[in-house]
């Protein structure tokens, strides 16, 4: 069965959740998938590695500048061409859309679309005013022979917003391999005792809510810390951070490489994860895995999750996700067991079985198959 990727995500993305997703999936594929690669030539990407991989590289001449248009023309009708030149049973693209500019409804051949999760219909009036992302995923999905969700909650939020068969959406939760990654030197770390946050702090993410949550710990603890992993600090986070009186106590850590993340997970009292809405939640299993304690909303795919893994928290409520931090910081014991804890449910999630789920599905597409696969 050959299998064909369109690679938009790369043009869109260096690097990213989406791109080691497909990596993930693409390495592991077993010796009767061969997987092809469709990707713009200018852009310098980091492929996927399998023995087998076909890349077929397209798209735009390095032309000068007045020649521009002229140049982004001529490469997409180039990226046609080879689309069309392809031989493939099942085309999985890499995002909504397709490259090229090509319609993604007018594809005919079976198509696998990956959906990873809602956040634009739910957060429209901050992520997506216009509409543009949402309809493009509408668009997409409509189009396929089989969605692919990566969590149960993104399987019904979908069926909750677009009319698509369920009997043709399957689940394949994500994977973690963090827990391979070879720790950094501690002095990597803050001093302890800190608190963990990674990733995005849009709006959604609920960043405010655990810094309002951190002033009570921090009059149990003086020396207790938040070390913030990601994008720098925003001019109103800075402000905010200020009129809390916690400059002293919150950290940022910048971007780090997967070696000091995992002595962060390691080393943190917790990774807090406060967001409102995922649509699967990396960051906690990542710190599940590395043997880090967890503390995350009770909400959308994040119990899926954490389960019994880590503690779980109303994300409207302050003084709960406060609670939980005191109780982290002075029952040191209690952190032990939810370390052991986490692991275990961490072990539940792997990219094996994710996919062997994943192929599955597209046998499903290419025999034109309606039926509910069993897990």
């Amino acid at each position: 069965m050959r299998v064909l990727y369109d690679g938009l995500v790369y043009s869109i993305q260096a690097v990213g959740g989406i791109n080691r997703y497909f990596a993930q999936i693409v390495e592991r594929l077993p010796e009767e998938v061969t997987p092809i690669l469709l990707a713009e030539s200018q852009r310098k990407l980091a492929f996927p590695q399998h023995p087998r991989l076909e890349v077929t590289l397209s798209g735009a001449p390095a032309w000068p500048k007045p020649l521009r248009r002229v140049a982004r023309w001529l490469g997409a009708r180039r990226i046609r061409e080879a689309y069309g030149r392809i031989a493939a049973d099942v085309v999985h693209p890499t995002y909504y859309g397709l490259l090229g500019r090509m319609d993604i409804q007018q594809e005919r051949r079976p198509l696998v679309v990956t959906v990873y999760d809602m956040i634009h219909e739910r957060f429209a009036a901050v992520l997506d005013p216009h509409g543009r992302h949402a309809a493009e995923k509408r668009q997409a999905i409509l189009a396929a022979t089989a969605v692919i969700c990566i969590s149960e909650h993104t399987k019904r939020d979908l069926l909750e917003r677009i009319a698509f068969p369920e009997h043709r959406v399957w689940v394949t939760p994500l994977a973690s391999d963090m827990h391979r990654v070879v720790p950094a030197a501690p002095d990597q770390s803050p001093p302890q005792p800190f608190f963990l946050h990674v990733g995005s702090r849009a709006a959604y993410k609920n960043f405010d809510r655990l810094l309002a949550a951190l002033v009570p710990v921090v009059a149990r603890s003086k020396d207790v810390r938040l070390c913030v992993v990601g994008p720098p600090f925003s001019r109103a986070e800075q402000r905010r951070i200020a009129d809390l009186h916690l400059e002293r106590h919150v950290l940022h850590g910048g971007y780090v490489t997967d070696a000091v993340l995992a002595r962060l997970y390691r080393d943190a009292v917790a990774l807090v994860y406060p967001s409102l809405y995922e649509g699967f939640g990396i960051p906690p299993l990542e710190a599940m895995s590395c043997g880090g304690v967890v503390v995350a909303a009770r909400t959308s795919s994040l119990p899926e999750v954490v389960g019994d893994g880590g503690l779980l928290f109303d994300p409207h409520s302050t003084d709960e996700l406060a609670a939980r931090l005191i109780d982290l910081l002075e029952q040191p014991t209690d952190r032990e067991e939810w370390r052991r804890r986490g692991r275990e449910r961490a072990r539940l999630f792997d990219w094996d079985h994710t996919t062997a789920q994943t192929v599955a599905v597209y046998r499903a597409a290419a025999a034109g198959t309606r039926h509910r696969l069993s897990a």
